[in-house]
């Protein structure tokens, strides 16, 4: 809400300020009258408020001058200048200023109290002006925490949404970026080999358009801190296709078993293409050269379930890199997991997307 982030950004305080003031200028107080010059006091507290807003560390300077000038000038109290000093106290409590925050509600709060005491010579004024201040600073005081705590859930939603914009960026540039330039990159390798055709150069150059767009299209999301747009939309059967057709003229051998062409919520569909997409990437970029893979699939009644095998390139430990991270990702997109192992020969993809979640 458009108000409760103003008042999170400093609004209230200068509100509660131009209120006091408001009331210091116009309520008809007789000494007040006859001593107008005091009502300095009371506009040099309202400028310290809005100075400690922007520049933390000279309000609250400002706010402890014109709290020591109004108790040594103002001894009838008869403006609201500690009133309105405590607006600069929320600030620094909403702006986290924590030492800045602790000297000057000591010495505002300190002036208050002497200031009351010297307005009576009543027996216990000085008890009944610490207990006055000490119930309208502390009820100031949770107005300050409340802000604070606002401010700092604010902070950290966007802090989060920054985090969550970053790593979906560096998602979609290695799910479809690297892929397209790693594949491109095996094609020239092939070229060399086997020469050049004219379908071979085509498959190229569109390989590169279509990397040269991803990367616009990411880079545009992240200058526009919105969703990724613009990206290829993979099915479970157009990766599966397309992910055969690289591996096959990679000289893989590649077996698949199941259903493969599933009926399947489109969410569901989009997520299974996506990690379908990266398994398949995986396979060509670190499985064993002309290895063997292979893919499984099972429609049942409340989940689809695939699995994607391959010969692992090397026998060392395997390290969870960003594809691990997007398989995870888009399968909790949609209430589904993986499950990623690996033996001494194979390295095994297993998943399983829930379809009621989706329906």
């Amino acid at each position: 809400m458009t108000w409760f982030k103003a008042f999170s950004n400093g609004a209230l305080e200068l509100i509660l300020a131009a209120l006091f003031l408001g009331v210091a200028v116009f309520a008809r107080n007789g000494p007040r009258e006859g001593d107008p010059y005091l009502l300095v006091v009371d506009v040099l507290a309202a400028v310290a408020v809005a100075v400690t807003g922007r520049f933390p560390r000279p309000g609250a300077a400002l706010a402890i001058l014109v709290a020591v000038a109004g108790m040594a000038f103002d001894p009838m109290e008869l403006g609201l200048w500690p009133m309105t000093l405590m607006c600069c106290v929320i600030s620094l409590m909403r702006r986290g200023r924590w030492r800045l925050f602790a000297v000057t509600f000591a010495v505002v709060f300190t002036c208050s109290v002497v200031s009351t005491y010297r307005s009576t010579d009543a027996p216990g004024a000085f008890g009944q002006g610490l207990y006055t201040w000490a119930m309208f600073d502390g009820f100031m005081l949770l107005f300050g925490l409340a802000l604070y705590a606002t401010a700092r859930t604010a902070t950290d939603r966007a802090t989060q949404r920054h985090r969550e914009v970053r790593m979906r960026a560096a998602l979609e540039l290695h799910d479809v970026v690297c892929r397209d330039l790693t594949l491109l990159a095996m094609q020239a390798e092939h070229a060399k080999v086997t020469g050049t055709s004219p379908e071979l150069l085509d498959d190229m150059a569109a390989r590169a358009r279509s990397a040269g767009a991803s990367l616009r299209a990411t880079v545009a999301s992240m200058s526009s801190d919105l969703g990724i747009g613009d990206q290829p939309l993979w099915t479970f059967a157009s990766a599966l296709e397309s992910g055969r057709s690289v591996l096959d003229k990679a000289n893989f051998e590649g077996q698949t078993d199941g259903d493969l062409t599933p009926s399947l919520p489109q969410a569901v569909d989009l997520a299974a293409g996506r990690i379908l997409n990266e398994a398949l990437f995986n396979v060509a970029q670190h499985g064993r050269a002309k290895g063997r893979w292979q893919v499984t699939a099972a429609r049942l009644d409340t989940a689809f379930d695939f699995t994607v095998t391959n010969e692992r390139g090397s026998s060392g430990p395997v390290k969870a890199g960003l594809g691990t991270v997007s398989l995870t990702q888009f399968a909790r997109s949609v209430g589904g997991e993986v499950d990623v192992t690996y033996t001494e020969d194979d390295w095994i993809c297993a998943v399983s997307l829930p379809l009621e979640r989706a329906s």
